[in-house]
C-alpha cells in the first residue's frame, strides 16, 4: 500500500515566494541607499572645506544645511548661507551642531536599518517620515530652551525653508 506524504498547509506554500519578495525588497532598498551614498560621496568631492568659528564645515552649492556621514558626522552648509548675516549663519551652525551632539544622524541610520530589514512594513515607512519631523522639532526645542532668540531663529528657519522650496520648484521645472 502506498503511503502519501503529509500535505503541507496552504499557508506554507506561500513561505518561499514571500521570503524571496522580502529579500528582493531589502536588496533593492539597500542598493538604492548605497547608490545615494555613492552619489553623495561624488558630490562631496567638489565641496570646499573651511573653518567657521571653531568648526570645520563643508560648503556645497546645493545641499544643506545638514549633517552627513556615519559614524563621524560633518556639517554641510549651502553657499547661499554666506549671504546671511553672521548671527544667522552662527545659528545655522548651532542647529546642525545640535543634531550632531544629540546623535540624530545615528538615530536616523538605525531607522534606515529597520526599513532595510522590513521594507514591506508600511508602519516603518510612516515612522521614518515622522522621525524626520520629530528630530527637527526636538532640535528646535533644545535650541530655544538654551535661550536662542525665537524671532531670529524663526527668520532663519523661514529663510532655509524658502531656499529649499525654491530649489524644489526649480528642480520640478515650475
Amino acid at each position: 500500500s502506498f503511503i502519501s506524504p503529509p500535505q503541507m498547509p496552504a499557508s506554507r506554500s506561500f513561505d518561499a515566494p514571500l521570503l524571496v519578495l522580502w529579500l528582493c525588497g531589502s536588496l533593492l532598498l539597500s542598493a538604492r541607499i548605497a547608490g545615494s551614498a555613492l552619489a553623495l560621496r561624488r558630490r562631496r568631492a567638489t565641496w570646499v572645506a573651511l573653518d567657521l568659528g571653531n568648526e570645520r564645515v563643508l560648503v556645497s552649492d546645493q545641499l544643506g544645511p545638514a549633517v552627513i556621514g556615519w559614524p563621524r558626522v560633518t556639517t554641510v552648509i549651502p553657499r547661499w548661507a554666506f549671504t546671511l548675516d553672521e548671527p544667522a549663519r552662527g545659528l545655522m551652525l548651532q542647529h546642525e551642531s545640535e543634531h550632531a551632539r544629540a546623535g540624530d544622524p545615528h538615530l536616523r541610520m538605525l531607522a534606515l536599518l529597520a526599513l532595510v530589514v522590513m521594507p514591506w512594513n508600511p508602519a516603518i515607512w510612516w515612522a521614518m517620515r515622522r522621525l524626520r519631523l520629530a528630530v527637527e522639532i526636538d532640535c528646535d526645542r533644545r535650541l530655544l530652551a538654551r535661550g536662542v532668540d525665537p524671532r531670529q531663529y524663526a527668520s532663519l528657519l523661514l529663510a532655509v525653508g524658502e531656499r529649499y522650496l525654491s530649489r524644489q520648484t526649480a528642480h520640478l521645472g515650475g
